[in-house]
């Protein structure tokens, strides 16, 4: 048990550092040699909790996902929660998630070992099919896999949206793109309507 408790602390070490990393520096130049230190561990030691960079993002990005997809699901099936208010707060909030979010299969899978990928794939689908029942069920009249398709496209929809404003590149206009972000959320807010039960 103690064996246990303590790997589960320095896995949650680990995780800790590289999330406060990659909000401050782009994933590519986030070394493992600096999430260790960060983390208080040497060089040496860090690959007995995670082997790879790859593998501590992939399990990063699976707590990061877990807890915004399940408050997200929450938030859907609560009616007295405003979504657009739920919305602007998880883009304050989840940034690290919506940094991840793209990068997942081009960069942090693809360097995955195939047994590894898959079993990040099967936790996934299981989770998102587990959150979606809970959506498909709110209304008789929701198509079957409704839930699933919001809560992908919430997710992609404040990716894009906070991958924009914290981007490198100047907009050149800054009118225009809020009156984007601001359509994206708001259709996001129409598709909570639909689904969600009535007050």
């Amino acid at each position: 048990m103690l064996a246990k408790e303590a790997k589960r602390k320095r896995r949650l070490a680990m995780r800790q550092a590289a999330r406060q990393l990659l909000l401050s520096e782009p994933y590519e130049t986030v070394t493992y040699t600096a999430i260790a230190e960060a983390a208080g561990f040497t060089r040496n030691s860090a690959p007995h909790i995670y082997p790879s960079k790859a593998e501590l993002f992939a399990a990063l990005y699976r707590h990061e996902y877990d807890r915004w997809a399940t408050a997200f699901v929450a938030m859907v099936t609560d009616s007295t929660q405003a979504p657009a208010v739920w919305l602007q707060d998880s883009l304050k909030h989840d940034g690290v998630l919506f940094r991840l979010a793209p990068l997942l299969e081009p960069l942090v899978l693809a360097e995955l070992r195939v047994p590894v990928v898959a079993s990040f794939r099967q936790y996934r689908f299981q989770l998102e099919r587990k959150l979606s029942a809970r959506l498909d069920e709110l209304r008789d009249k929701t198509v079957q896999g409704a839930g699933a398709q919001l809560i992908t496209h919430t997710l992609w929809t404040l990716s894009w949206i906070y991958q924009r404003r914290h981007g490198t590149a100047a907009e050149a206009n800054a009118a225009a793109v809020a009156r984007q972000y601001e359509l994206a959320l708001r259709r996001v807010v129409a598709e909570i309507a639909r689904i969600r039960p009535p007050r």
